[in-house]
């Protein structure tokens, strides 16, 4: 389980105990630009994970928490 927060962190829990397995920090959005994280996303694997927020989309490594690809958002509103 994964949700963004408002203050652009995503915090990622174990789907059968309900631990806070990590945060992933990253998102640099401004506050002025509505920072917070809108969206996020697991791979079907569960490898991999997409977050969106209003300045840009990023992929994750779930288990090292790493940065794989920042893309600017250029108005897109939801991943998929």
């Amino acid at each position: 389980i994964a949700a963004g927060r408002w203050d652009k962190i995503i915090t990622i829990w174990d789907a059968l105990t309900l631990n806070v397995k990590g945060n992933l920090i990253g998102h640099t959005s401004s506050d002025n630009d509505g920072g917070r994280v809108n969206y996020v996303k697991f791979s079907s694997d569960g490898k991999f994970l997409a977050s969106e927020s209003n300045k840009e989309i990023i992929i994750w490594d779930v288990l090292t928490k790493k940065i794989l690809k920042n893309i600017i958002n250029n108005g897109f509103s939801c991943i998929a």
